[in-house]
């Protein structure tokens, strides 16, 4: 019996193989086995670029090649770090950042955009942006400060110059100093739908939006609560939004936990149906009495909720065990039908979910984790 050769085999049966692929060195090595191979890799490889002033120039030459093989179609997710390098003045645009920016603009199905640094884009930047990334649905910033209300009214501006944008993600951005906004800046875009902060801006973000009371649907959003002062603004902010929100992700410390439980009452929330609580931070050993978990929901009204998922920063006691048990199968959560709770495993073991929530486990489906 004799068995065809390798070069027999159609080629698109490789593209299909190929495909399947995730990991980024496997599709290195098959982009390097033959030229026939190589644009089912790059439209994998390409799919997310990561730019910068030292790989910008062989990325626009590798695109104004003519042997490219990589199409506009492929590439959807484009990461730009380090717009100021080399302690440039903000008031220059760096020649890599105008280059990159003039060749992507032939790329239409770009919809991710990621912006990290230290330094936000200056408004001539912003407007080259706004050229090169038209259709983007979802823009984050990674690690970039806004030192003054100035530059975070320009930063509102940039946010406007998209409309398809839908989700907006802000972390580890840092504000020198907090200042008071205005309404001379552009309210937030009408289509924004996710709005995920970290504890450094929900101040100034939420703010923003507040003070617009604008037309936005918000449906998932996720905050990390650094002191009471994020607590009030979030407060306000459901104040105006009773009917939105569907997914609700919340990170508390401690002080931030007691404002809360004080004075946020999540039953209110007509359309919520998914809420995390991050736990996890915090010396809730000693705060147990002033943390107690099961007696907020005690205190709220009904709720609508179907899923819900705590992160533990420490074992709970039995006691603590029972009075959520008691909570969770109520009639204050007759829709809520999966039940989430992750602990630290350097505690104990993680105890089945039959001993630790029997009514719940007996009615709902209940997963006890462990994370390190």
């Amino acid at each position: 019996m004799t068995t065809a050769p390798v070069t027999q085999i159609p080629v698109e049966i490789y593209g299909v193989i190929i495909e399947i692929l995730r990991k980024s060195l496997d599709l290195i090595n098959c982009s390097l086995v033959c030229r026939s191979w190589a644009p089912f890799t790059r439209r994998q490889l390409f799919s997310r670029v990561v730019l910068n002033g030292k790989s910008a120039l062989r990325f626009v030459k590798l695109l104004q090649s003519p042997h490219c093989t990589i199409t506009p179609s492929r590439i959807r997710s484009v990461t730009l770090s380090s717009l100021y390098p080399d302690r440039l003045s903000r008031k220059k645009v760096p020649l890599w950042l105008s280059m990159v920016l003039l060749e992507l603009q032939s790329f239409p199905m770009i919809q991710r955009l990621r912006l990290k640094g230290d330094t936000p884009p200056n408004p001539e930047i912003q407007d080259l942006l706004a050229r090169a990334f038209p259709n983007v649905t979802q823009f984050c910033l990674c690690d970039i400060r806004f030192p003054t209300r100035k530059i975070f009214e320009e930063f509102t501006n940039l946010v406007n110059r998209f409309p398809s944008l839908t989700a907006l993600d802000i972390r580890g951005t840092g504000i020198y100093q907090p200042y008071r906004l205005t309404r001379r800046t552009l309210p937030p875009p009408s289509k924004l739908t996710a709005l995920h902060l970290d504890y450094r801006h929900v101040l100034s973000v939420l703010s923003w939006i507040n003070i617009h009371h604008s037309n936005e649907r918000i449906t998932d959003l996720s905050v990390d609560f650094g002191d009471e002062n994020d607590v009030i603004v979030f407060r306000n902010f459901l104040g105006i939004r009773n009917d939105t929100l569907v997914r609700l992700s919340l990170e508390f410390v401690d002080a931030a936990w007691r404002t809360f439980a004080a004075s946020v009452n999540l039953s209110y929330q007509t359309a919520l149906r998914s809420l995390t609580m991050d736990l996890w931070d915090g010396d809730w050993r000693k705060e147990n009495k002033k943390l107690d978990i099961p007696s907020y929901f005690s205190r709220t009204g009904d709720h609508r909720l179907r899923y819900i998922k705590f992160l533990l920063g420490h074992m709970p006691t039995t006691k603590w065990w029972t009075a959520m048990d008691d909570v969770l199968s109520g009639p204050r959560f007759s829709q809520l039908s999966h039940i989430v709770i992750v602990i630290p495993d350097r505690n104990t073991k993680i105890i089945p979910a039959m001993e630790a929530l029997p009514k719940c486990a007996g009615r709902k489906e209940v997963k006890l984790m462990s994370l390190t």
